[in-house]
């Protein structure tokens, strides 16, 4: 199980939030408040919105984020039917957020909500998404992992999911699985370290179980 981190911080920036439930062992479960987005694109797009959201830190597998003012409409595509917004998949906020199975609340709240609403302001505004869309599902699986390693096809995006998640030691000599004929160490070092966190590697094998049953 992870383990959040950086309340503080995120609550101070944000500081009409706050955390509204605590478990017997008074560990944090809810965050909940007004959140009001100031930020621009481009120079050209400033938005500046209210949102009243809630944030559940025990039952998902990363934070479960609800905006439960009514803002943002139903019929939007990244928005599930229980209010929850789809951030993207699990394993990108992973690799993102986790380190040795400890999760950065700031660094998510920064890269991942911010962004969102943004998004959402922009689409309303414009018809288009400022940062592009990924698909639904399994094709938005294997569109993640092309994006974050720069491989050119679906094919290629399987075979690197299977080898990330089979890797058991890091071996900087060899050649970068993603085809740059570059060795590791001055290729996807990075990207490629971050799978040894065992968090991260189990949700990886789940991608793989999902590309694998076609779900």
């Amino acid at each position: 199980m992870i383990e959040y981190t950086n309340f503080d911080k995120l609550l101070f920036k944000y500081s009409n939030l706050h955390i509204s439930e605590y478990d017997c062992n008074h560990i944090p479960k809810f965050i909940q408040g007004t959140f009001i987005m100031d930020a621009s694109y481009n120079r050209i797009h400033h938005f500046v919105e209210e949102y009243y959201i809630k944030i559940d830190l025990v039952n998902y597998e990363v934070p479960f984020i609800t905006e439960i003012g009514g803002h943002i409409s139903k019929k939007y595509p990244h928005k599930y039917c229980n209010n929850g917004l789809c951030l993207g998949i699990t394993t990108e906020i992973l690799m993102k957020c986790c380190t040795n199975n400890i999760f950065d609340l700031f660094i998510w709240f920064e890269d991942f909500v911010i962004p969102y609403f943004f998004s959402y302001e922009y689409y309303n505004r414009t018809g288009e998404y400022p940062f592009g869309e990924r698909s639904h599902g399994n094709q938005g699986i294997l569109e993640y992992y092309m994006d974050i390693f720069n491989l050119q096809n679906i094919n290629q995006a399987y075979d690197f999911i299977k080898y990330a998640s089979t890797l058991k030691q890091y071996r900087g000599h060899i050649l970068c699985p993603c085809g740059s004929m570059k060795r590791i160490r001055n290729c996807h070092k990075n990207e490629l370290m971050k799978t040894f966190d065992p968090y991260i590697k189990e949700r990886i094998l789940v991608d793989l179980k999902k590309l694998w049953k076609g779900e």
